[in-house]
């Protein structure tokens, strides 16, 4: 049996800066293979010691470890080795002194490097001392090869995803342990038929292909079946080289894959790909799928602005120099070629400058949409003086998936934020600024839309049914980038004089006289804020041609106050909330809604459609604002989800709400307190938020699906 070739410091070196290049999913995985080469290769007794001892302190084997450690550590600990290392013996020092480091920072997390986002725990092994070497000018990879590297043996190429030279070096390793031959995937070493489960295996590269297409929510979400499907192919590649497949059971598990495929849209809204079963838990052992770490999900790789130079054989060195001149001609010299060496060094340093230029043109266009806004202010607020500094934020550190913690990768654009401080020039908070839920659902979607709008200065129409978090997503959003809200509910009762202001009388040193008082409208104009205009499809048409003229960007004219000119803030949004389209009531429940002018529709080029939240957003929103146990949990959110598809089809006209969600799991909370049991907390609550609320022609439709959702429960009859 041939052994891989071993790998050079310099090999290592130049794949640590690939890794660097991709996707941090891909830099991941490619560097746990990196670390686990390296220490089943560097066996010495120092190493062996520590590596027992991280085990010990962490309670696992070093295998299980290694899924769990961040991809910064491992790429800290394999670039110390590089840099330190003289030969193999200083190499192997420096691993063990950084495993010896990782025990130490297991063992006490106050000495361990904390993670850059909620919820900002001790990253496992992630020695502060570790971080400190590595970062040191001195340690840099790029210093280090420039310098140029010893000649040892650091691990074995393959295992490390490195592809081994032609001529290889000697080995030196004072105890070489081989890794283990991966044969192809041929028929002659492939497992016995009898011994392929082809049902488990399906199931396991449906299930990683599921977790590898949620990693792109906006994608998922768009189209569920297409994108796994479209990430099964790389799931098969991953479960048959993990599991050693031949060619054959690799073609049987290709067509089962391709069969489940095609039931996908009778599937998917199922708990086939939620199951945390054998097959999530088969996953995770083997350390396919990627458990929520707090790894920093994307990272800003500063572009190499010098190559490295290209190598060519030697021995053909001078015989391709020949060729191409001679092929030239007369214009050999006019080309400018010299040297195939320096001719092929010029041409990958201009790949490497076309890239770096190609994302500069990126940012540079993305900047371009957002308007010029002056970097700072002031804005008196109840008699105290509040000034504001405009500081730009990449919105995909700011709004992280959720579920996953990721980061949103349509969101690497940078957006305006305000710091406030006090007369003092301490960092205070205004008031309008709305509190921020730390559980609070946002949907990537809602937030690529609304986000746009906003840098680009564009008016924003959020539509839904009651309940869906219309309201919400701008508080919400304002809340994260520390913007007012000011909030107008436009009922019947709102008139011109409440939005643009009117003239008033005021008393001045003892004589009366009459002041222009401003209205809400001019007030917010003026400064940074979210204008939110709650329910405009309610509102009176000759209020909504007062608002209609101030969407149009280009100011207010207060003819009450002498024709003043009132301008927009640059920074200055409009945001309306409706339960309709713009058109009138679409489902006949909503009183009160009227069509829209549609010279004002058209100054809303923004439109959001807010849908109720998945049964998984729900649970995990409720589950983490009131604890309950998720039994409880799941009724109330498999009602609900009921309900609302009852209503859409229109069976009912009682559209349950979060709103009314939180609602049962509040009563709940209280009923259990004074219920001999569950099942009476649960009627109680159930029967007080929803059914005693339906209306008769409705009731008996809601009891049904009350008595579906909640086995234990009798509902048949009322309250």
């Amino acid at each position: 049996m041939t052994h891989p070739i071993p790998a050079t410091p310099l090999a290592m070196a130049e794949r640590l800066r690939d890794l660097n290049r991709k996707l941090a999913n891909d830099r991941r995985q490619g560097l746990r293979k990196m670390f686990t080469a390296i220490l089943d290769y560097n066996i010495t007794d120092r190493v062996t010691c520590n590596v027992r001892e991280v085990e010990k302190a962490v309670g696992k084997t070093f295998g299980k470890i290694i899924p769990l450690l961040s991809a910064h550590l491992m790429h800290d600990i394999i670039q110390l080795m590089i840099v330190e290392g003289t030969d193999s013996g200083t190499a192997q020092d420096s691993l063990a002194d950084s495993l010896h480091l990782m025990r130490a920072a297991v063992n006490d997390t106050t000495k361990s490097v904390m993670a850059e986002r909620h919820p900002c725990k001790p990253i496992l092994g992630y020695h502060k001392q570790i971080k400190t070497m590595a970062d040191d000018p001195s340690c840099g990879l790029l210093k280090a090869i420039g310098k140029g590297l010893p000649e040892y043996d650091m691990c074995w190429s393959e295992p490390a995803g490195i592809v081994p030279d032609v001529v290889a070096h000697p080995a030196h390793h004072t105890k070489p342990t081989p890794a283990k031959e991966v044969p192809m995937p041929t028929d002659d070493n492939a497992k016995p038929d009898d011994g392929f489960d082809l049902e488990r295996m399906t199931s396991l590269t449906m299930a990683l292909a599921a977790s590898r297409a949620k990693e792109d929510e906006v994608t998922y979400n768009h189209n569920i079946p297409q994108a796994i499907t479209e990430a099964t192919a790389d799931a098969i590649h991953v479960i048959g080289e993990e599991f050693k497949l031949g060619a054959k059971q690799r073609l049987s598990l290709a067509s089962s894959v391709e069969l489940t495929c095609g039931a996908m849209p009778e599937i998917v809204d199922g708990a086939y790909f939620d199951d945390e079963g054998e097959v999530l838990a088969t996953l995770r052992e083997k350390g396919l799928l990627e458990e929520q770490s707090d790894d920093v999900e994307f990272e800003v790789m500063t572009p190499v602005t010098k190559t490295e130079p290209v190598a060519v054989n030697p021995d053909l060195k001078t015989a391709i120099n020949v060729m191409v001149t001679q092929g030239l001609g007369k214009d050999a010299k006019a080309s400018g070629f010299k040297d195939i060496d320096v001719t092929l060094t010029e041409i990958k340093q201009l790949r490497v400058d076309a890239e770096k230029f190609a994302e500069e043109i990126k940012y540079l266009k993305g900047r371009s949409f957002t308007a010029p806004v002056q970097v700072t202010g002031e804005q008196v607020v109840d008699g105290d003086t509040l000034t504001y500094e405009v500081v730009q934020k990449n919105a995909m550190q700011l709004f992280k998936n959720p579920r996953t913690g990721k980061a949103i990768k349509q969101l690497n654009f940078d957006i305006p934020t305000l710091v406030w401080k006090d007369a003092k020039g301490d960092v205070a908070k205004h008031p309008m600024v709305p509190v921020q839920v730390d559980h609070y659902q946002f949907r990537a979607t809602h937030l690529i839309k609304f986000l746009t709008g906003f840098i680009m200065g564009k008016n924003i129409w959020c539509h839904g049914h009651t309940g869906t978090g219309k309201t919400t997503l701008p508080e919400q959003v304002a809340a994260v980038i520390q913007f007012p809200v000011f909030p107008i509910n436009l009922d019947g009762n709102i008139e011109r004089a409440d939005l643009v202001g009117q003239m008033d009388i005021v008393n001045d040193g003892g004589t009366s006289i009459t002041q222009f008082k401003e209205g809400i409208l001019p007030r917010a104009m003026t400064q940074p804020c979210i204008l939110v205009l709650d329910e405009i499809d309610a509102g009176k048409p000759d209020v909504m041609f007062v608002i209609q003229r101030a969407t149009e960007g280009k100011g207010l004219l207060l003819t009450e106050d002498g024709g003043r000119l009132v301008k927009p803030h640059p920074l200055f949004r409009f945001v309306a909330t409706a339960n309709s389209r713009g058109q009138g009531d679409e489902y006949g429940v909503y009183a009160g809604v009227r069509p829209m002018n549609g010279a004002l529709l058209n100054r809303f080029p923004i439109f959001i459609e807010v849908d109720y939240m998945t049964k998984e957003e729900e649970s995990v929103f409720l589950k983490k604002t009131y604890g309950l146990a998720d039994e409880v949990i799941d009724n109330i959110t498999t009602f609900a989800g009921m309900c609302r598809k009852a209503f859409a089809e229109g069976e009912t006209t009682v559209p349950v709400s979060p709103r009314d969600t939180m609602a049962m799991c509040e009563m709940y909370s209280f009923f259990e307190t004074i219920f001999p049991t569950k099942a009476q907390a649960t009627e109680f609550a159930v029967t007080t938020s929803v059914i005693d609320r339906a209306p008769m022609d409705n009731r008996q439709r809601v009891i049904e699906l009350a008595d579906r959702c909640f086995a234990s429960c009798k509902f048949t009859g009322g309250s």
